[in-house]
């Protein structure tokens, strides 16, 4: 019995030495963001006749703006950024596949070794959800990495509340 729950920490213990290896990769990039607001209808110009919304429909808008990109460690390559491997929820709800990137202002950017890149604009990525609920929700973004890449995302502030928008307009969008 005791060889067991030997055994059962020693995988406890590699998996948590995995993820401190991880953390410490001289390559990993550092990718900074804040989710600032969401909404469920986005009217792109209240005044207008006429009159047009779109609604997340069964979800939310969730506003992500890039704060910084740090290639620096190391043993840093290059990096490519792709709006389109960023995700909120499953790989499906990729930024862009929803009707409102032309709102978004981040861009696809190279990053070179040992540098950074900062304010790198507004992403909009709708999530699946009960919208009720989903008004001051937090949704974690991440990156679908390729072979060989090591992307490190991080929210600040740590512990975020989304700005409720009712609605998005181009005028409030953060």
């Amino acid at each position: 019995m005791s060889s067991i729950i030997r055994g059962k920490y020693f995988g406890l213990l590699v998996a948590v030495a995995g993820s401190i290896s991880f953390l410490g990769c001289s390559d990993t990039v550092t990718i900074r963001y804040e989710q600032p607001a969401n909404f469920y209808v986005f009217d792109k110009d209240p005044g207008g006749t006429p009159h047009t919304t779109t609604s997340a429909a069964d979800g939310m808008f969730m506003v992500y703006k890039i704060k910084s990109i740090e290639n620096n460690k190391a043993g840093a390559k290059d990096f490519d950024f792709k709006l389109a491997k960023l995700y909120a929820s499953t790989v499906e709800e990729v930024s862009g596949n929803t009707s409102l990137g032309q709102w978004e202002t981040a861009q696809d950017a190279q990053v070179a070794k040992g540098t950074s890149a900062t304010n790198l604009g507004r992403i909009i990525i709708r999530v699946s959800g009960d919208p009720m609920q989903m008004k001051n929700a937090w949704q974690a973004l991440h990156y679908a990495s390729a072979s060989g890449e090591s992307v490190l995302l991080i929210q600040e502030p740590p512990v975020p509340t989304p700005q409720f928008l009712d609605p998005g307009t181009p005028a409030n969008l953060p």
